[in-house]
């Protein structure tokens, strides 16, 4: 409660479940798409930690978390930074230590690996014994279900049905925008891009 979040995303339905999840906790969250707003969010707000994805359009979260370091003011500079993506290869490990990118979390993720890693970040000393029991755990593994269970999503949206209609929405509109971009990939046999 009351931690502030600077969130570098681009997908809309991640924007809109990270925003939703850090509200239900009681924190702060600042989210934008667009490198250059996030830095000067950055330098404007007090932010305790940055959610970073890595693949982002224009400027990837290794080359914006390098500008975070950059910054000619200790507190800004050691921020702690989270990336976040959906796979993470030897490579990427590597670039986040190049970077400075502190720790990482795959998607999808429950809500207790992202507070997991909140946590370790935050290095507080005041924890309460569930945040105590809480970091003493294992990080969970997911596994896909065969078939497809809204219950763990309905879960992460807090059990309110506006969320999860949301989210929903928002995820059709991405499906429909993927297979849309990928037609017309392939279409002009731009393998590359599919």
């Amino acid at each position: 409660r009351g931690t502030r979040f600077l969130v570098f995303e681009d997908n809309l339905l991640n924007q809109h479940l990270i925003s939703e999840q850090l509200n239900k906790w009681g924190c702060k969250v600042h989210v934008t798409a667009d490198a250059k707003k996030g830095l000067s969010i950055l330098k404007s707000q007090s932010i305790d930690i940055v959610l970073m994805d890595l693949k982002m359009p224009g400027m990837s979260g290794f080359e914006v978390t390098e500008k975070i370091r950059s910054i000619d003011d200790n507190r800004l500079s050691s921020i702690p930074v989270i990336a976040i993506s959906a796979d993470f290869t030897a490579q990427d490990q590597e670039s986040c230590v190049i970077s400075g990118i502190d720790d990482f979390i795959l998607k999808p993720y429950t809500l207790d690996e992202l507070l997991l890693k909140i946590l370790k970040q935050k290095k507080e000393t005041a924890l309460t014994a569930d945040s105590k029991a809480l970091l003493k755990r294992n990080t969970i593994t997911v596994k896909r279900p065969i078939e497809i269970n809204l219950d763990k999503v309905y879960k992460d949206c807090f059990g309110e049905i506006e969320i999860l209609t949301e989210l929903i929405r928002l995820f059709k509109q991405n499906v429909f925008e993927f297979i849309g971009a990928v037609k017309i990939n392939l279409k002009n046999n731009n393998l590359k891009e599919v």
